[in-house]
């Protein structure tokens, strides 16, 4: 099954879902508008990975009459943030995986990507970041929220599992459900290091790249792209 089939399938239910699933989904979406400078005020804004809407809405809130464009793989998802945002003005909605993904250079000033960047390989996310960069105009930014760690560093990737299943069974999450969520983890979601992708997004282009939240593996990015 592909990813896009998964998250069709995911629809439902997806924001409890989500926060059984997820112990810091509240920093790395809900919190999102905290992390940029407080005299920033993006126009036209690119949501990767949107979902069910759940990003976009926290920066609706803070930025109404600004243009957002929504980009999932999946069909569901994309229909669900139709019929969501459907008295807001503008809005355009793009079904497509990153890989194949283009829009003209500097076109927008915020791109947001929450629980998204980690379904690319490492060569695909160094590829995107140049997207990225490309498609951001001066002073914008680049914010992911993220699963930010190694499953090859195995001593530091066990605790994290434990850390996040203890969490995880907190928030309500039963046995099922974990082990559904692992299989899941182990066949489509190829998370990378923070400092690894600190490094690549440094290679494409950004100046400036800051840490504002970190928790275990959980992190929140902010790159800078600073050129005229």
């Amino acid at each position: 099954m592909q990813i896009n089939q998964v998250f069709d399938e995911l629809y439902d239910d997806y924001t409890a879902k989500i926060l059984r699933w997820v112990p810091c989904y509240q920093n790395m979406v809900g919190d999102l508008p905290k992390y940029l400078p407080k005299e920033f005020v993006p126009q036209n804004i690119l949501d990767l990975g949107c979902g069910n809407g759940n990003v976009t809405q926290v920066l609706l809130s803070a930025f109404p009459n600004s243009n957002y464009h929504l980009v999932d793989a999946s069909a569901e998802m994309l229909l669900g943030c139709q019929e969501r945002f459907k008295t807001a003005a503008s809005f355009q909605y793009h079904q497509a995986f990153f890989q194949g993904l283009n829009f003209s250079e500097k076109t927008f000033d915020l791109i947001v990507a929450c629980l998204s960047i980690h379904h690319l390989q490492a060569s695909e996310k160094m590829d995107f970041f140049k997207k990225c960069y490309f498609w951001l105009r001066p002073g914008g930014l680049l914010m992911m929220g993220d699963l930010m760690i190694e499953k090859a560093n195995h001593a530091f990737h066990e605790i994290h599992l434990q850390e996040w299943k203890k969490a995880a069974f907190q928030q309500g999450t039963e046995e099922e459900e974990w082990q559904f969520l692992m299989e899941h983890y182990d066949t489509y979601d190829f998370p990378s290091g923070m400092e690894k992708q600190i490094t690549w997004l440094g290679d494409a282009g950004f100046e400036k790249v800051h840490t504002a939240f970190r928790k275990t593996g959980w992190t929140v990015l902010v790159a800078e792209k600073l050129d005229a």
